[in-house]
């Protein structure tokens, strides 16, 4: 295996991005982005179905996937390029991955790198609402890092915000921060410093982001401001650990 790595978080199923229903003709031509049961990646079926069990299996066999063929390009290793690329796609009625696209590229070949991952990706078992198999889009972010160790260790951080608890979060309550330093810190409570700060939020495939070297900045207060229901804000901070860049991501829900 090469050295890229991928994270992303749990936030229900895998941090695939949450929704509305995007498009409302016949069933059959609906493609939503929240159903009464996600998607789940294929080699899962000893669990039953809405189990915490199961959805464990289907993130850990999605990363495991991804990682195992996931390739970085060489034209982003000689330029030394790293980052998040998010692609979004389809998972049909069928089970089947279909309409992938990139929704946001770091260059160096890094987004048809994440593109070829998803067209070699096995049928999923499709998602279901009301009892119907539906189609659902997903987003995901494919994060590209030098380093093998990079996901053993942003599992070692935590991103801490105010008063913010869980996945999920209405606009005020987000709005409520906005002036509100953040921290990462290690397993022991330890504050670690911030090399970069990113916020991003996306709904309906209209994306926003802004970075910057770990304070909050007006043009990122700008981006937590879009903040609406259905949509999802996220927060990577970039940290140093012994010479090597570590990602630590989290991703709020918007629900109210």
């Amino acid at each position: 295996m090469n050295r890229s790595i991928l994270r992303f978080n749990i936030l229900g199923v895998c941090c695939l991005l949450f929704g509305l229903p995007l498009i409302g003709r016949a069933q059959q031509d609906t493609v939503y982005t929240a159903a009464d049961q996600m998607p789940y990646f294929p080699g899962c079926d000893q669990w039953d179905n809405q189990s915490q069990e199961k959805r464990a299996c289907s993130n850990e066999s999605l990363v495991s996937f991804i990682g195992n063929y996931l390739e970085y390009p060489d034209q982003a290793r000689s330029e030394g390029i790293e980052g998040t690329v998010y692609v979004s796609f389809v998972i049909d009625a069928g089970g089947k991955v279909c309409h992938p696209s990139v929704l946001r590229d770091i260059g160096g070949a890094c987004g048809s790198a994440a593109l070829e991952v998803l067209e070699k990706m096995p049928p999923w078992q499709p998602a279901l609402h009301r009892g119907q198999a539906v189609a659902v889009r997903l987003n995901l972010p494919i994060q590209f890092a030098f380093g093998a160790n990079q996901d053993e260790q942003s599992g070692t951080y935590r991103i801490h915000w105010g008063m913010l608890k869980g996945n999920q979060i209405s606009r005020i309550q987000l709005l409520q921060h906005e002036t509100t330093p953040l921290q990462v810190r290690d397993a022991f409570g330890n504050d670690i410093p911030i090399s970069e700060l990113l916020f991003t939020y996306e709904k309906n495939r209209s994306y926003q982001d802004a970075k910057s070297n770990g304070k909050l900045t007006p043009a990122m207060q700008k981006v937590l401001r879009r903040a609406r229901k259905g949509g999802v804000f996220s927060i990577v901070a970039t940290i140093q650990k012994d010479g090597e860049f570590v990602y630590v991501e989290r991703s709020l829900e918007i629900i109210e």
